[in-house]
């Protein structure tokens, strides 16, 4: 090879390598699902809930910040509540729509969608709350059953945060299913309302926005629910009973559509679990600590009577319950309904 040729080879590999350095700076580095080596992920998250749910807002707002916090410079998420970026009604498709990457929802609200949640709701199946909350907690064989089925619609429950029981508040005294016949109740889902059909009564399912409302009109008679809606709607003003009768249980859940959440790198994953898993335990003491200290106290200052069923009545509600067990089981494929009900009842 002449002089003139070697000459020419190195000044066209220095160029080469001048070029390539240079692209290489233009470019953006990608986060990998092995690790986040790229920008900082925003999250968009959205819940109707509001502020003044003071036994179920705080944790969900800690939450939040955990993953701020420990996620810097990795993940963000930026937080809308009370409905602002997606009412009730709009918070799933709004969540399948891309409007928000995670929400906050109880499970009730779209049971009727994904019949699977309905485990969580079922009337008489658990034997308490402590009950409830094990059978549901993260890595639990009943979550990861519905996980394996939201997975077919794309869609993941991060967490279920377990509410306390639904009792039945009332205008007028219910001892037993009997009592409920003819009355209008508002129940929060399709198994409620069901549950509720089952006795007697008609169900109805309004907004908990208008409830209040629909309770000082006369057109419900009552409504099934957890004891932090009363006073945080302040119920306690219009219901004149309480009857201690476990109608039900409910969530709040953290859902993500599941392609979203596999997107994320690992060590996003890792924080967003580790504030789900603080939540767990943070929701169940702050909801029975302001239950007790704040929320009760407040619904038996305004009159509201106790009505504790004795065991020949708690028999009647438990036998109405076991049809909507089997009315549920019907729209779940094979033998869905029964691993759901054999786990969470085991």
């Amino acid at each position: 090879m002449s002089r003139k040729h070697k000459k020419f080879l190195v000044i066209f590999t220095m160029a080469l390598l001048i070029l390539t350095v240079f692209s290489g700076c233009g470019k953006t580095t990608t986060s990998t699902q092995s690790g986040n080596t790229g920008q900082e992920i925003k999250l968009v998250l959205s819940t109707y809930i509001p502020p003044s749910y003071k036994d179920m807002y705080p944790p969900m707002a800690q939450l939040v910040d955990y993953v701020n916090e420990h996620g810097k410079g990795k993940v963000q998420i930026e937080f809308h509540d009370s409905g602002k970026l997606l009412a009730a009604d709009q918070t799933l498709p709004g969540l399948m729509s891309g409007t928000a990457d995670i929400i906050f929802h109880t499970d009730s609200y779209i049971s009727g969608t994904y019949p699977i949640l309905g485990i969580l709701e079922l009337p008489g199946v658990y034997k308490n709350f402590t009950d409830f909350r094990n059978k549901t907690a993260i890595g639990s064989p009943l979550y990861d059953l519905v996980n394996k089925e939201l997975a077919r619609h794309n869609l993941i429950m991060l967490v279920e945060g377990p509410a306390t029981e639904e009792y039945l508040w009332t205008t007028k005294p219910v001892h037993s299913p009997a009592d409920l016949k003819g009355m209008r109740i508002r129940g929060a889902g399709r198994i409620e309302n069901k549950y509720i059909a089952d006795m007697g009564a008609a169900g109805t399912a309004i907004s908990s926005a208008e409830t209040y409302e629909a309770l000082q009109r006369g057109t419900i008679g009552g409504i099934v629910s957890y004891v932090g809606t009363i006073p945080d709607r302040s119920l306690q003003n219009m219901v004149k009973y309480v009857t201690k009768v476990e109608m039900g249980h409910y969530g709040i859940c953290l859902f993500m559509k599941l392609d979203r959440w596999e997107s994320l790198p690992r060590d996003v994953q890792e924080i967003i679990m580790a504030a789900n898993k603080q939540f767990e335990t943070n929701l169940v003491e702050h909801q029975v600590k302001v239950q007790n200290d704040e929320q009760w106290p407040a619904i038996t200052k305004a009159g509201v009577q106790v009505i504790e069923p004795n065991a020949a009545q708690l028999q009647e509600f438990q036998a109405a319950a076991r049809p909507v067990w089997e009315w549920w089981q019907k729209q779940l494929p094979g033998d869905l309904g029964q691993q759901a009900l054999d786990l969470a009842r085991k």
